[in-house]
């Protein structure tokens, strides 16, 4: 449940950028689209991933749904090494 999703802002930040190195490097709004497609075209209720706790019920998928977004939008782009300015 939703009361017994601890999961905030900071801690789903950290968890996406340590699988997603990349993260940092990319420009976001496409895979943002994307994902925000995929909720419109589905009523997503259950997200069981390979890795970590299965997310049940739609307020708890819309958390992290939300939070996910915001860690995309609000990660700055980083250089990558040699690139200019």
């Amino acid at each position: 449940s939703i009361v017994d999703d601890a999961t905030t802002y900071e801690s789903a930040q950290a968890h996406i950028l340590a699988k997603f190195w990349w993260i940092g490097r990319a420009k976001t709004q496409p895979l943002i689209d994307d994902i925000e497609d995929t909720f419109k075209t589905f009523d997503i209720e259950n997200i069981a991933p390979t890795h970590g706790c299965i997310l049940r019920g739609r307020d708890v998928v819309r958390k992290h749904l939300d939070l996910a977004i915001r860690v995309l939008r609000e990660t700055p782009l980083q250089p990558t090494a040699g690139a200019t300015p």
